[in-house]
């Protein structure tokens, strides 16, 4: 009744334990659902399973003759079908496909027919052997559909037809290939199908431990697989899977695992063991891969379906803050790889470093090609990027800006190194008795005065130096002070006023006491008539402000 015959059973549970193994990069454990039973969402010996567009998943239950329909977490919606031979009973139904309309269809093995259900499970129609018109006996194993609905059929046949038979979605056949053998395009029990983008049909030849690939219209392409429990090897598989990067998962019945290769059927990784437990299988029959990456297993002899996510991989990434310059180039890399738990740098000189965010200089000319490997428990990624190195063909010129380069204190100055000829090394002096080696810096000055600064830039050429002399002003609070000449003597009289303030004020107002100002630093005033004059001085800068006063400074007679 079911998929492995009683000879296949025996030599299976002879080589159950001998197949573990562990990978770094697996599939993950997520959930489960079912026991051997016949209430809803019990099963007796799961095979076939299909996923919908909407991610439900549906089960072909041979066992209890009917199909049962699950969301994505196992929990149960609905089901359709009972032991009979009438339209929409079943009579062990082997495996279902879903057409892009969300029509199901299900091998329905011991009535020798397809039949074709809507999405909620009305019967709509069915065909066999008679559509087919060679006389010979149809008995449907798996099933799949492309991208235009046609539908493919492995058909065993009671041992007798060994083939593949294409029919559209009306039942109508369109083409058929294969026979009993183990060449290119043979069969010996062709069992579990599915079809890729492009619409290659892939075909689990069991008893020949293989999986055969095929064009839509039965061309053979390639194979791959040999009997035994190596990698990439099988023990009578039952079913594969094509997810929507081309990647194939095979049921791998006989070795207890699920086994996954690239496009080019290069062997990528495996999971699973003989057992009962999570992640464990006993003859897993059927596969599905939905939109998500998630796979789902019909764990046939545990009576269950199982669940499972793709292993979280690294994706290495990286930046650093210049690509090209002179040498000696000093560079910082940033890594921004994803799902990393180790990293390994190689410089391309020879050096390498597994820190995260290293810095490295290029002493020499030429270019590099730095590799950044991520890695983590599922296995390794790697990026690549060009650092050019140039030799300097002439010594700098030194040049730089400065902002602000005046204001009170503490003052903070941003300098710009505008320097030509590639320089790679710098030597700011600020005037205050520090320096600083960074191409950019900003300085504070803490103290009032005025300072030079000077910057010296290097390369492999040489070096030249650029000197400001009172570059920045530093400003405290102006004191003000003053004296006067003559400060007595007839009138008319006048006095020369004489600015003595610290703090270097920027601006002047003079008071004379008789009525009238001035905002020279030094004026001369004249004053007309007799009197005792009461003289002012306020002082202004960035800082701030200051008055002194001094009365009856001035005696006109």
């Amino acid at each position: 009744m079911f998929r492995i015959t009683s000879i296949c059973l025996i030599i299976l549970f002879l080589g159950l334990m001998s197949v573990s193994i562990t990978h770094a990069a697996t599939y993950t454990f997520v959930t489960k659902w079912g026991s051997s039973g016949s209430d809803n969402g019990q099963f007796s010996h799961p095979e076939g399973i299909s996923v919908d567009s909407s991610g439900n998943i549906y089960v072909a239950d041979p066992g209890n003759n009917r199909i049962q329909k699950f969301d994505s977490n196992g929990v149960y919606i609905s089901q359709f079908g009972s032991y009979g031979s009438g339209d929409g009973q079943l009579n062990n139904p082997k495996d279902i496909a879903i057409d892009s309309s969300g029509n199901i269809y299900v091998a329905d093995n011991n009535n020798h027919r397809i039949q074709k259900f809507d999405s909620n499970g009305k019967y709509i129609t069915q065909w066999g052997s008679w559509v087919i018109g060679d006389g010979k006996d149809f008995k449907p194993d798996g099933i799949a559909v492309d991208s235009s609905n046609n539908v493919y059929v492995s058909d065993n046949g009671y041992q007798v037809n060994f083939r593949i038979v294409k029919f559209n979605s009306n039942g109508y056949c369109l083409a058929q290939w294969g026979s009993w053998g183990s060449n290119n395009g043979q069969f010996q029990n062709p069992d579990g199908v599915d079809v890729d983008s492009s619409d290659n049909v892939y075909v689990v030849d069991r008893d020949n431990h293989r999986i055969e690939k095929f064009d839509s219209d039965g061309n053979y392409l390639a194979q791959w697989g040999s009997r035994g429990s190596s990698n990439g090897q099988f023990w009578y598989p039952c079913d594969v899977a094509v997810d929507s990067s081309g990647n194939l998962y095979v049921a791998d019945s006989g070795n207890n695992r699920i086994q996954k290769f690239d496009s080019n059927r290069n062997y990528l990784m495996q999971w699973g063991s003989y057992g009962s437990n999570n992640g464990q299988f006993s003859t897993p029959n059927g596969i599905v891969v939905d939109s998500s990456g998630y796979v789902y297993v019909a764990d046939n002899g545990n009576n269950r379906i199982q669940k499972f996510a793709a292993p979280v991989l690294p994706v290495a990434s990286f930046s650093s803050n210049v690509t090209k310059g002179y040498a000696p180039l000093s560079v910082q890399f940033k890594d921004l790889s994803k799902n990393a738990m180790s990293r390994k740098w190689n410089f391309g000189d020879g050096t390498d470093s597994t820190l995260q965010n290293p810095v490295h200089t290029y002493s020499k000319a030429g270019k590099y090609t730095v590799n950044l490997t991520a890695a983590n428990v599922n296995g390794t990624d790697s990026k690549t990027a060009i650092i050019t190195v140039q030799a300097a063909t002439s010594k700098p010129v030194a040049s730089f800006s400065a902002s602000p380069t005046s204001g009170k204190m503490p003052l903070n100055v941003k300098f710009t190194d505008k320097s030509t000829g590639m320089p790679t090394k710098w030597i700011w002096t600020f005037g205050d008795g520090t320096t600083s080696t960074k191409q950019n810096p900003v300085h504070k000055y803490s103290k009032a005065g005025k300072y030079t600064v000077s910057l010296t830039v290097k390369n492999a050429k040489g070096s030249n130096t650029v000197t400001k002399p009172n570059c920045v002003t530093v400003v405290a609070k102006p004191v003000a002070s003053f004296s006067a000449s003559p400060t007595s003597g007839k009138a008319p009289l006048k006095v020369t006023f004489t600015d003595k303030s610290t703090g270097t004020p920027t601006k002047w107002k003079w008071t004379f006491g008789d009525g009238t100002t001035s905002i020279k630093q030094n004026p001369i005033h004249k004053y007309s008539t007799a009197g005792k004059y009461t003289i002012s001085l306020t002082v202004k800068n960035a800082a701030g402000s200051n008055t002194k006063t001094i009365s009856n400074y001035i005696i006109v007679k």
